[in-house]
């Protein structure tokens, strides 16, 4: 794991702050660069994955004071226009203010834009966000996930869930795969494990072992050309003879 943080400059271990979280067992960049557009508050992560491939990541905290979102979003399109990102991929995290009205509990309406988990679930309520004011519980879909046109198509599995560490906040999920990403096959063939007590598959496959073995051994002996016989293609064969069969 390796994580890429901005604590907030005033109140580091209090409040705000944003980061990145990289697990490379799941994914391996060439590289990664981090910029830091507002202190504690926009993080950008750009990621080279091939030589033409790169995906750049935006994760923001907004202040809780609607009334200053307006200087909030400047700073973060100033800087990143300063660090040369251009429009980002993605543009994540709790913004503090939600657009439709049923993502809201009461319901009322804070913007009239659509972001992308919206457009794929037109009439589904899911909230982020939970606490109680003023003896009354609200609950709203704050925490949001912002995919550029050119992007969206390539995102799939979208979830809303709970953390692992008890939190007000559920955490929003999507899957990505870019344009360039190696295809993965089924794995290697393998006998299916029931197929170990069949005494039949067993006799078989001894049968073709020692036949292998004798052809092996001949080999070794007479050491013909390998364009004739060709001890991994040999095996190959074996092999493919064993699956036909089965």
């Amino acid at each position: 794991m390796e994580i890429l943080m901005s604590p907030h400059p005033e109140t580091p271990h209090a409040s705000a702050g944003v980061a990145f979280i990289v697990n490379k067992t799941l994914i391996k960049p060439r590289k990664c660069t981090v910029s830091e557009l507002v202190e504690g508050r926009a993080l950008a992560l750009k990621i080279e994955w091939l030589e033409s491939e790169t995906t750049t990541l935006i994760n923001v905290y907004a202040p809780n004071n609607k009334s200053e979102h307006p200087t909030f979003w400047e700073r973060v399109d100033t800087a990143s226009q300063a660090y040369g990102l251009g429009r980002p991929n993605f543009l994540l995290g709790d913004f503090n203010l939600v657009e439709d009205p049923i993502d809201w509990a009461p319901a009322h309406q804070d913007d009239a834009n659509a972001d992308t988990w919206r457009h794929h679930n037109p009439t589904d309520r899911c909230f982020t966000y939970r606490a109680n004011v003023n003896s009354q519980q609200i609950q709203s879909r704050i925490d949001r996930i912002y995919i550029a046109r050119r992007t969206a198509e390539l995102t799939y599995d979208w979830k809303i869930a709970p953390t692992s560490v008890p939190m007000d906040h559920w955490i929003t999920m999507v899957k990505y795969a870019p344009t360039e990403a190696p295809v993965l096959g089924n794995g290697r063939w393998s006998l299916k494990p029931h197929m170990l007590n069949d005494k039949k598959v067993l006799k078989e496959i001894d049968k073709r072992g020692i036949a292998l073995e004798d052809r092996l051994i001949e080999i070794q002996r007479n050491n013909p050309p390998r364009d004739n016989a060709n001890p991994q293609l040999l095996n190959n064969i074996e092999h493919c003879n064993i699956n036909a069969k089965q």
